[in-house]
């Protein structure tokens, strides 16, 4: 997603999500990954609906025991276990400051070019300067985000409308969190 590129640095944080969406560059990275009937609509050519289960991401928010109780059953694994849902994972930082964002993004790019040299360091080395790029890292990065503009908001809908709309065709169910 457009936070995601902004924070590794495939992004130009100068190019707001509002500008970004609104390039055929920014559709193809961001928008059509998200047509997600054309994804599914290949599956259902191939398979059974019985054979594929699909997790909405606002319902797993809302409820992760009961849709991962859910997905267990389907699997066919015991629905009853309860894995830790307070943990997230890969959570996608940003920063409000520009110049910290466009420097850790700097970083990124670098650290991949002479990740070569620094396997030759030490583990104990590595380890340290690892532990120090954590807690750069955590003291200018946060969760928070700008929120959508309704502007962006009423564009993105008009685009999605029709997928969406095949789309629960497909699954035969609504999707409130989407409308």
């Amino acid at each position: 997603n457009y936070w995601f590129s902004v924070s590794i640095g495939s992004q130009l944080r100068e190019q707001t999500f509002s500008d970004a969406i609104r390039t055929d560059a920014g559709q193809m990275k961001y928008l059509h990954s998200g047509f997600y009937y054309k994804y599914i609509e290949r599956f259902a050519n191939y398979f059974s609906p019985d054979q594929f289960h699909i997790m909405i991401t606002e319902e797993f928010r809302k409820a992760p025991i009961d849709q991962m109780s859910k997905c267990y059953e389907f699997l066919g694994v015991d629905p009853s276990f309860q894995p830790d849902v307070e943990k997230q994972y890969n959570v996608t930082l940003v920063t409000s400051n520009g110049k910290l964002g466009s420097a850790f993004a700097f970083w990124v790019a670098t650290k991949k070019r002479i990740k070569p040299v620094f396997k030759k360091f030490p583990l104990s080395l590595r380890s340290r300067l690892a532990q120090i790029e954590k807690q750069a890292f955590n003291q200018v990065m946060s969760e928070k985000r700008p929120p959508m503009t309704q502007e962006d908001r009423s564009y993105l809908s008009r685009i999605f409308e029709e997928p969406n709309a095949k789309l629960k065709a497909l699954l035969g169910r609504d999707i409130i969190d989407w409308e």
